[in-house]
């Protein structure tokens, strides 16, 4: 299922309304640090920081009663169930880009009247980041734009007839020692470190260059021969 805050700031599954969002979402990003101290040195060796799984707290608000209220949180809580995985969450004020969450912690009442409650709906995406809604697309040689804030990996397909291609993103040389055929796909995933041959694994033919599309402009050159497509999906942070 997939979650939607409407541009009247109303948190949707689909049709269903769950609640109304009052102003103040929160992204919460946390960072990592590596850093390792030396003996007889002061301070430390810093090695570098990278984002850890992002928070988003969203400010809720429901009219009810106390006698509909457990309907209304049965109704809530079986749209956030976590046990149905990750759920596409997205808002109307941010167009174009996806945060795959999951509902993590409790319902947590910030206020209630005879009339409403207030609480805060906790979501915890895993990547840290949010994804493009649609995947980019580049067939041959040209430039793939990486419109996104993040390096982001890329999927590279290689349809024949080519012998040994080679393809170059960024400078970075992509090669393949073996025919592929008009038949034949050749898919390069440089987020998963694969590299299959019509859906088997194809590493020890392949050089293991596995760059991403850095932020902006990157030119790449396609494969001599055949049909090469680069595919992606742009990132931020």
């Amino acid at each position: 299922m997939a979650l939607n805050v409407d541009e009247k700031e109303y948190l949707k599954s689909g049709s269903v309304t769950l609640a109304k969002v009052i102003r103040g979402v929160e992204f919460i990003k946390n960072t990592r640090e590596y850093s390792d101290k030396v003996p007889g040195r002061d301070g430390e060796y810093y090695f570098g920081s990278e984002f850890e799984a992002g928070l988003i707290s969203l400010p809720c608000f429901v009219e009810t009663t106390p006698a509909t209220w457990d309907a209304k949180e049965a109704e809530i809580m079986g749209y956030l169930n976590p046990k149905l995985g990750e759920q596409a969450l997205t808002f109307a004020n941010r167009p174009g880009k996806v945060y795959n969450v999951v509902y993590v912690g409790q319902l947590k009442f910030a206020e209630e009247g005879p009339g409403y409650r207030k609480f805060t709906l906790p979501f915890k995406y895993y990547t840290g980041k949010a994804l493009a809604s649609a995947q980019s697309t580049l067939e041959g040689s040209g430039t793939a734009v990486n419109s996104g804030n993040e390096a982001c990996p890329c999927v590279v397909e290689i349809v024949g007839p080519v012998t040994n291609p080679t393809v170059t993103i960024g400078g970075v040389e992509m090669t393949y020692t073996g025919t592929i055929t008009a038949s034949d796909t050749l898919r390069i995933d440089t987020e998963k470190y694969s590299c299959t041959f019509n859906g088997v694994n194809a590493l020890a033919n392949y050089n293991l260059k596995f760059p991403q599309l850095g932020v902006g402009a990157n030119y790449v050159i396609a494969a001599s021969g055949g049909t090469t497509r680069v595919k992606w999906f742009n990132r931020w942070i």
